[in-house]
């Protein structure tokens, strides 16, 4: 997260990260003490949103980050099964992810997102495409809408996991 908050730093424009989320083992104060000794004014902190405070941001975001280090099985793993990145495509947003070998397999598929090596000028890099290429964020957007429409909508997964339980 700190690479993230430290990206925003080289943005082009005027644009603000939102971070949201649930906190563990007081990680939210040490990263809030890293957002005010570095300066990181254009980072706002909200800590345990509800579901419907995050879908409301959601709802007025440009983009999302789903960054993971490969630091356990669950992250090397986790493909297009990241909550985060879900909420993204659900939301029609185009996101920001990891390059893992696993988010280039599922990005390969849907192309919902921009793969980016974990370092503050990588993130701004892709942060900076986004936002300077209109052609390529409503691209994203459209294959958003369209990875949720014909994959990832709840009609869609009940089909593909009834026949396990349903005869």
């Amino acid at each position: 997260m700190e690479e993230l908050a430290l990206s925003t730093k080289y943005w082009d424009k005027n644009f603000l990260l939102v971070m949201a989320g649930k906190s563990y083992e007081g990680y939210f104060k040490k990263l809030k003490h890293f957002v005010k000794i570095n300066n990181l004014n254009r980072v706002i902190l909200y800590e345990n949103v509800s579901y419907k405070q995050w879908f409301n941001l959601l709802d007025n975001a440009y983009g999302g980050f789903a960054l993971y280090e490969p630091i356990n099985v669950s992250h090397r793993l986790m493909g297009g099964t990241s909550q985060k990145l879900n909420n993204y495509i659900y939301s029609g947003i185009p996101s920001i992810i990891s390059n893992t070998k696993d988010t280039l397999i599922f990005n390969n598929k849907f192309d919902t997102s921009l793969l980016v090596k974990n370092s503050p000028k990588g993130i701004a890099q892709k942060v900076n495409l986004l936002i300077n290429n209109k052609s390529l964020y409503k691209s994203k957007v459209k294959k958003n809408i369209l990875a949720f429409k014909n994959e990832f909508n709840f009609e869609k997964q009940f089909y593909n996991i009834k026949k396990y339980f349903i005869d």
